[in-house]
C-alpha cells in the first residue's frame, strides 16, 4: 500500500492516470474504497483492450482524505505470452497521481508510483495476471 500525503486539500482535485505497456493484454479499473465500510465504487475503467487510463478527475481531495483509498485493479490476458515470468518480471506499470487546484502554475504535487511484485497474483496456469495497487489519502 502507498500512502498520498495532501498539501492542499481544501482547495484541490486529485487526479489519476495509469500507463504501461502490454496494454493490448488488459483491462483497469479504478475505485474508490470506504475506509470503513470496505464499499467500493468504480470511478473509472479502460475499454477492452487497452488497459492505460489517461489522466482523469478522481475528486476532491478533501473527500479522499482519511475517508477513502484509490484501488487500481489491472487485469492481464497472458495467453499469447510465451515466457509469462519474463513478463512479469519485465511489467512496469506507471500509476501518477497529482494533485491539483486547476490553477495556472505548479501542481501541488505529483507522484509516479510503480508496480511491485507483491501486488501481483498469477493463476496456477498462468495464463491471468491480477495486479492491485492500493493508495490511501492522508
Amino acid at each position: 500500500m502507498e500512502t498520498f500525503e495532501t498539501k492542499e486539500p481544501k482547495k484541490s482535485k486529485l487526479f489519476l492516470q495509469v500507463n504501461f505497456d502490454y496494454k493490448y493484454l488488459s483491462r483497469t479499473w479504478v475505485e474508490k474504497e470506504d475506509t470503513e465500510t470496505w464499499k467500493k465504487t468504480t470511478i473509472k475503467d479502460s475499454t477492452p483492450g487497452n488497459g492505460n487510463i489517461d489522466f482523469f478527475e478522481a475528486g476532491k481531495s478533501s473527500d479522499y482524505q482519511d475517508k477513502f483509498r484509490i484501488l487500481i485493479k489491472t487485469y492481464f490476458d497472458l495467453q499469447k505470452i510465451k515466457d509469462t515470468d519474463e513478463f512479469i518480471k519485465k511489467l512496469k506499470i506507471n500509476y501518477n497521481l497529482l494533485e491539483d487546484d486547476d490553477k495556472p502554475g505548479n501542481f501541488h504535487q505529483s507522484i509516479i508510483y510503480n508496480c511491485k511484485a507483491d501486488e501481483m497474483i498469477i493463476s496456477d496456469n498462468k495464463m491471468i495476471l491480477l495486479v492491485t495497487k492500493i493508495i490511501e489519502i492522508k
